[in-house]
């Protein structure tokens, strides 16, 4: 989560490029990943899901058309979700259980 949050931030605050080119990057960066769903809380997955279904709204390209259609505020306000999706993420991770609740194989 450490090394996420990192290149995350990385993508938000890079210098250079518009608040939509920063916003882009860093969707990206979540697209591309692949969270084991029982690790991640169901909150956050839908958060995700829902980002998903506002980038294919947009079609081919539709993280990067999704980002350019956004105001600088509504940039911020994903900004926000983002940090506290990854926020929430940590929280559960550091305060779960050591063990898995359900014997898996």
């Amino acid at each position: 989560m450490r090394r996420l949050r990192l290149a995350l931030e990385e993508d938000i605050e890079r210098p250079g490029g518009s608040p939509q080119q920063r916003l882009a990057a860093a969707w990206t960066r979540i697209a591309e990943l692949r969270l084991p769903r029982k690790a991640v809380p169901q909150v956050v997955l839908q958060e995700i899901e829902d980002m998903v279904i506002i980038w294919d709204r947009y079609g081919r390209g539709g993280i990067v058309r999704a980002a350019a259609a956004l105001s600088d505020e509504a940039v911020e306000k994903e900004v926000e979700r983002i940090r506290w999706m990854l926020t929430t993420t940590e929280y559960a991770a550091a305060t779960g259980p050591a063990e898995p609740v359900v014997p898996t194989e």
